[in-house]
């Protein structure tokens, strides 16, 4: 039995306006999870697939359902839903963090494991909606240091099913898209075509493993660069910097795997990217395969790449702590993208897993200059979550800029 983590309970955190007990109050399937809830919340998502574009996948979480929290939020709890019966018909999470809106840090959640059954009780279902709806008309008082005003998700375009189960003109809960971007997975290299293009960058640009020499001028860069994210991380923000707290907490994340890209007549830093593969936390499984891929399965040992099988898991390397310098021009930073990516191949990194993962936004798409790389898009939107009643008084946040990208990374959606 995993060790109840302390920002999973969330009694202590009391409220500003509101007990968490009250919160609850007139919500009679619905209490918060423990981690003497591990195993049956393990059993219901073994069974909770999502289906997209002729995929089925699910999230394979054990041993410790609650581990991807901790990597995904300083703060979290988790909501069970239950049945007449008792069983578990739904189950929501919510991650909390403090992030840059509006180029300030301020307490933000991410709503995440938003799963329910086929066979929900009728009234817990009317709770599912009831609640989350009510959590985010109360969310100022999720946070006891300060309010927490904003909420987001992230839902596949295909996944029709997701927005069905979160919106709906009878419930309260407002669902506004945000920012439309790619899930960009790269399967395998194709000799000699990925160097096109990489002549003139590598003129300009150098890409080296950091040293922890590094880490002072990689935390003011990746500080710098998160400031003008929505939702981006608190790096280099003293008590609260993001960067140490995954070097201590995320496992298998280490300062010596980042790759950092610099400019060579001023050795300037203009780029990062670190490849994480968590060793635990969770791990994606493909239940069907459509026909496309069930092919490419079979043709990626050629590339020297493991075959993709229904079934089994899918081995994923994310591209986290991906920066390339804001202020250079849009060539230039899909070149340095596409010199990383070349590094990390160089040096075999790519053959730990079946896909290198990264999101592309647009209207900037880094991954426009990869060059010479079998790649699958998948696309997706990140949306502001918030009660009706609260589109008003300045927290609805679609009128942001529209080029303006957020501190959104693949392992933590």
């Amino acid at each position: 039995m995993p060790a109840a983590p302390a920002s999973l309970n969330p009694a202590p955190e009391g409220g500003q306006g509101m007990a968490w007990a009250d919160m609850l109050a007139g919500f009679d399937r619905v209490r918060f999870a423990t981690p003497d809830d591990n195993e049956r919340i393990l059993s219901f998502f073994a069974q909770a697939h999502m289906n997209v574009g002729g995929l089925a996948l699910r999230y394979d979480r054990t041993p410790d359902f609650f581990a991807h929290l901790r990597h995904q939020g300083r703060k979290f709890f988790v909501l069970l839903f239950l049945n007449d019966d008792g069983s578990v018909g739904g189950v929501a999470s919510l991650s909390l963090n403090p992030v840059f809106v509006e180029g300030r840090i301020q307490w933000a959640g991410y709503l995440s494991d938003l799963r329910t059954s086929p066979e929900m009780s009728r009234g817990t279902r009317g709770q599912w909606r009831g609640l989350l709806a009510f959590f985010l008309q109360h969310l100022h008082a999720l946070v006891a240091t300060e309010p927490c005003r904003y909420a987001y998700l992230a839902i596949l375009d295909a996944n029709r099913d997701a927005l069905r189960a979160l919106g709906g003109s009878r419930s309260d809960l407002r669902l506004r898209p945000l920012v439309h971007y790619e899930a960009v997975n790269l399967l395998a290299r194709i000799p000699l075509l990925w160097r096109a293009g990489l002549g003139e960058p590598g003129r300009r640009f150098r890409v080296r493993g950091a040293t922890p020499e590094d880490l002072p001028r990689l935390r003011t860069f990746l500080g710098r660069q998160s400031q003008g994210h929505l939702f981006g991380f608190a790096f280099g923000e003293g008590a609260v910097d993001e960067l140490d707290r995954r070097l201590a907490q995320w496992d298998g994340f280490r300062l010596d795997a980042f790759l950092l890209a610099e400019e060579r007549e001023t050795g300037r830093l203009v780029g990062c990217l670190n490849p994480w593969q968590p060793r635990t936390g969770r791990r994606l499984v493909v239940e069907r395969l459509p026909w496309f891929l069930r092919l490419l399965g079979v043709v990626l040992p050629v590339f020297g790449k493991p075959g993709i099988r229904e079934g089994s898991a899918v081995d994923l390397l994310y591209l986290t702590c991906l920066e390339v310098e804001t202020r250079l021009e849009p060539r230039a930073r899909r070149g340095i993208l596409a010199l990383m990516v070349a590094e990390l191949y160089d040096q075999g990194l790519d053959r730990q897993a079946h896909l290198v993962s990264f999101f592309a936004f647009r209207p900037l798409d880094l991954g426009g200059g990869l060059h010479g790389y079998l790649a699958q898009r998948t696309p997706a939107t990140l949306y502001q979550a918030l009660h009706r009643d609260r589109l008003e008084g300045g927290l609805d946040l679609v009128a942001l800029p529209e080029e303006e990208v957020p501190g959104f990374e693949p392992g933590l959606a």
